[in-house]
């Protein structure tokens, strides 16, 4: 008989699979079948004894295969009933399409029982089966996990690249305390100086620094005068070239004054001296031969360099003075009160004694701060005030003169 080629028909192209997926079948279950023989040796080799197998392929000869399906033949041996036999086969493809062909084959290539361990007669199925699909569902779980910790490990190494220094710590704020109320001062009193209790001449010193010269000085005024130690010598006559009185009477707190104006200066050992004021003491402060006045006028003088040479009048009772009494109508009762006096006839010449022989020493001041350099000239003969017009003044400042001070060995000269 002889066979023409031709080319096959789709009804053959597809029932070709299906045949070789039942030799496949019927050798798997042959060759595990061999297999388990020792080891039971009673039970069935043949398809007829597994109804399940053939009804499987029963099926698939009646439905065809699916586009990926798996068989599982089940044998009634220990070992195979555990593991079974496993088959991955492809479904037949349209015979129209061109890319299901190539499916199937390629499908057929991977079920080849040489590259196929699973179908391999010479390897346990027990033990690959259970372990390749443990193996498959391990790698599909652990495959997201490990790329999240790459990236996670990625994220934490660019964190530590990218991450900013540590913030320095903030200073703490201040905390607002108040103030402490500033300490109230309490002003200190001050002590006028005066010649009688605490602002008396023996606390000039302590009642200002500035008057130290009061109790540390060493040529003190005023100073009693003995004649007989005073030096006679062959001194100028002391020239006074005095006019007509103007100025202001003035109540200074501790004594009266004149503040005088105009032209009236004084002449003595070579120096001019012009005259500025005009103070009463009640008592005299200078004594002479230990003999005390109850007044002195004091002339305060000063020449153009600031030096200051002061001319003492002693006063004793005797004829009143006309130019005291028109001194006195304008004397100022008040403290710091001033009164003017204007002229009418009133010289200071009448408030001169017509003798103007001295005594010249260097002092002081007799009145804080008690400075020194003074030129004193104290006129030999006094001048004379009623009781009455010694007594109107004492109502005022019945005392306001210095103790007597120290000599200290100073020179006193006597005029001739």
């Amino acid at each position: 008989m002889q066979i023409k080629n031709s080319t096959p028909s789709p009804r053959l192209k597809a029932a070709a699979p299906i045949a070789v997926a039942l030799f496949l079948l019927i050798s798997h279950y042959h060759l595990t079948s061999t297999a388990a023989e020792p080891e039971a040796k009673k039970e069935s080799k043949s398809l007829e004894d597994n109804p399940e197998a053939l009804e499987k392929i029963r099926q698939i000869l009646q439905k065809g295969i699916p586009e990926r399906m798996t068989v599982q033949v089940k044998n009634s041996s220990k070992e195979n009933s555990e593991s079974g036999g496993v088959i991955r086969v492809a479904a037949p493809a349209d015979a129209n399409s061109k890319p299901a062909a190539k499916t199937t084959e390629k499908t057929a290539e991977k079920v080849d029982p040489k590259l196929d361990p699973k179908l391999d007669p010479k390897v346990d199925s027990k033990k690959d089966a259970k372990p390749e699909v443990k193996a498959e569902a391990k790698t599909e779980k652990k495959a997201e996990p490990k790329l999240e910790a790459k990236e996670i490990v990625k994220e934490e190494v660019k964190g530590e690249v990218k991450a900013d220094p540590p913030a320095a710590p903030k200073a703490p704020k201040p905390i607002y305390r108040k103030p402490a109320p500033k300490p109230v001062e309490v002003a200190k009193q001050v002590t006028a100086w005066g010649y009688s209790g605490l602002g008396g001449p023996e606390n000039w010193a302590s009642l200002d620094p500035a008057n130290q010269a009061c109790s540390k000085g060493k040529n003190q005024s005023p100073i009693h005068i003995e004649t007989g130690e005073a030096i006679p010598l062959n001194l100028e006559p002391l020239q006074l070239n005095y006019g007509d009185l103007y100025g202001t009477i003035v109540n200074t707190g501790n004594s009266v004054q004149v503040d005088t104006s105009g032209s009236n200066t004084m002449k003595v050992r070579g120096r001019s001296y012009g005259l500025s004021q005009i103070q009463f003491k009640h008592p005299a402060e200078e004594v002479i031969n230990h003999q005390t006045y109850p007044m002195s006028l004091q002339w305060v003088h000063k020449d153009f360099q600031g030096n200051t040479a002061i001319v003492s009048v002693l006063v004793e009772v005797g004829e009143a003075n006309p130019a005291i009494n028109s001194l006195w109508s304008r004397m100022p009762f008040l403290n710091k009160e001033r009164n003017p006096v204007l002229s009418s006839g009133l010289n200071l010449n009448t408030l001169l004694p017509s003798n103007t022989g001295y005594y010249a020493y260097t002092g002081s001041w007799t009145v804080p701060p008690c400075s020194e350099g003074v030129l004193w000239v104290v006129l030999k003969t006094p001048i004379t005030l009623s009781a009455e017009q010694i007594a109107t003044f004492a109502k005022l400042y019945p005392m306001n003169a210095r103790p007597i001070q120290p000599t200290n060995g100073r020179l006193i000269q006597t005029s001739q």
